[in-house]
């Protein structure tokens, strides 16, 4: 997760959290990155938002299990949606920190490969998901949902009336 801050002097920063361990030649690719990052997209994140994204996690969750369960019972050729199969299955590896290969979206679609990439452009096409290259190996790309898809999944995911 990569998150915007301000020290009391009004510098600002970011700060990356990764569950994974660098290499320093590694580290100083995603330090170039983030200084070619647009400021517009790093913002801060209130303790507030914090807890409501994992709220809506919670919720994510469950959704996911119900949609497996109704799988399970039904079947997947009734109710196809690979799209949501993965902005739910981003946004739970989101709040939990965990980066997301352009492989494991396509899994977590439940649609065949090729349909799972034409949906993973067609949300990048429409700002909700973002690809970068790994670090460390050419071959792997990450996607996770950008800062507007992250706060459209809360909004989603989180009831209006806070209950």
């Amino acid at each position: 997760m990569i998150v915007a801050e301000s020290s009391a002097r009004g510098d600002e920063y970011v700060v990356v959290t990764l569950p994974m361990r660098l290499r320093p030649e590694e580290l100083a690719i995603l330090n170039a990155a983030a200084a070619r990052a647009p400021a517009s997209r790093s913002r801060c994140i209130s303790t507030e938002t914090r807890d409501q994204s994992r709220l809506a996690r919670v919720e994510a969750a469950r959704v996911i299990k119900l949609r497996r369960q109704r799988e399970r019972v039904l079947g997947t050729k009734l109710f196809a949606d690979p799209a949501w199969n993965m902005l739910l299955d981003l946004f739970v590896r989101r709040v939990d920190e965990h980066v997301t290969s352009v492989s494991s979206a396509c899994i977590a679609s439940g649609a065949p490969p090729t349909t799972a990439l034409r949906y993973i452009v067609m949300l990048i096409e429409r700002g909700l998901v973002v690809k970068n290259p790994s670090p460390t190996d050419h071959r792997v790309q990450y996607v996770t949902l950008s800062d507007d898809g992250f706060q459209n999944m809360v909004d989603i995911l989180t009831p209006a009336d806070g209950t």
